[in-house]
């Protein structure tokens, strides 16, 4: 048993000499590290910025938005024939942001 425990304690070692935390700092566990990210800043290695996070998910929502505008357009007009050109066309030009 004792051994076992010997053997345990001397395989662990700092884990964070190899780590990377881009903008935190780092808390070595057994055999394991975690990253404590500065404010303003989330990812494994607080590689990623807060605020670009937020801008990408708006982007997102804004092309999302968009496609669900021309997909009611289209289910409320679905007895019409359409010249597909035109449309793209308005579409295009109706949603650009």
């Amino acid at each position: 048993m004792g051994l076992c425990i010997l053997a345990c304690v001397l395989s662990d070692i700092d884990d964070c000499w190899n780590a990377t935390c881009v903008n935190g700092s780092c808390e070595d566990l057994v055999n394991d590290f975690s990253c404590k990210c500065d404010t303003g800043f989330t990812g494994t290695l607080c590689e990623k910025s807060k605020t670009e996070i937020e801008k990408e998910v708006g982007q997102k929502k804004k092309e999302t938005t968009k496609r669900q505008a021309v997909d009611r357009m289209l289910r409320r007009h679905t007895s019409r024939s359409y010249d597909w050109e035109t449309l793209e066309a308005c579409t295009l030009n109706s949603f650009q942001m």
